[in-house]
């Protein structure tokens, strides 16, 4: 049936309101929104290398052997101790004197006695109780509570101290040898030229030739040595250091194992002004 004009407005809302329906039934579904991004993260801190642990202390193994020759026997006080030093070796902080009833005492576990000054080479370790110590001498370097303070050890000796009223022997602070350690000498124009036989002791462990101009019985650590070394083989000396006009009593003495150094006789020289 036609529709009369008269209809066509409600006919066209009609269609109006459907077309909305549909267009919204079939509308795709609006997107939720969307997050905001994360913030990035913060750049991290450059973090500055840590620092190479310290090296571990330095163990006795490690040290050096044959930098300090020790010798040490009785006296009246105590028992007295002297060394030398290898060529060209040196104890920048002075040294440390260990002692100990068992072999190769070392510091800090062993009581021990400082000496500062670089240039000492004896020590006098008081007491008379009549025991038997070990004795060691090392080169200090500046360094406590680690054997890292300790450059390098001496040889081990062993030294039984006096008793209470002892009366050691007064005589000599040194073995008197034969056949060997002889001295002989002539006088040339750049000083006294020296020159001895060599020691034969199983033990040796270097020469050290004495000078004195008022002791007619030098000898070594008591006199102090114009020359030293510990190459057996080496036998002569120029000593240039022997002035005019004077006269000097020479001798030859051989550090060993055993407590006293074995010495020859002695030779008196007298240098003529002018030579």
């Amino acid at each position: 049936m036609p529709i009369s004009k008269s209809a066509w407005p409600m006919v066209g809302g009609a269609a109006l309101l459907v077309a909305a329906i549909l267009y919204v039934a079939l509308a795709p579904a609006p997107k939720p929104p969307s997050s905001p991004p994360p913030p990035a993260p913060p750049a991290s801190a450059s973090v500055p290398s840590a620092s190479p642990p310290p090296p571990p202390p330095a163990s006795e193994s490690s040290l050096p052997v044959g930098r300090i020759s020790l010798a040490g026997r009785p006296d009246a006080q105590g028992v007295f101790l002297s060394w030398t030093l290898s060529s060209g070796f040196r104890a920048p902080d002075g040294f440390r004197v260990v002692r100990a009833v068992t072999a190769s005492p070392a510091f800090p576990i062993s009581p021990s006695q400082f000496l500062s000054e670089p240039t000492a080479r004896s020590y006098e370790w008081a007491g008379k109780d009549g025991g038997t110590y070990h004795y060691r001498v090392c080169a200090w370097n500046g360094k406590t509570g680690s054997v890292a303070g300790c450059l390098a050890y001496s040889n081990d000796v062993l030294v039984t101290a006096p008793l209470p009223g002892q009366a050691l022997s007064a005589g000599r602070g040194y073995q008197a040898v034969s056949g060997q350690l002889s001295l002989a000498a002539s006088v040339e124009a750049s000083g006294v030229a020296l020159h001895w036989t060599a020691d034969t002791s199983a033990t040796f462990a270097g020469y050290e030739l004495v000078r004195s101009e008022d002791d007619p019985d030098p000898f070594w650590p008591r006199s102090g040595a114009v020359y030293e070394t510990s190459d057996r083989s080496n036998l002569t000396y120029l000593d240039v250091g022997a002035a005019k006009g004077h006269t000097y009593y020479y001798r030859v003495c051989a550090r060993t194992a055993a407590a006293l150094p074995d010495c020859g006789d002695v030779l008196t020289v007298s240098v003529p002004s002018p030579y």
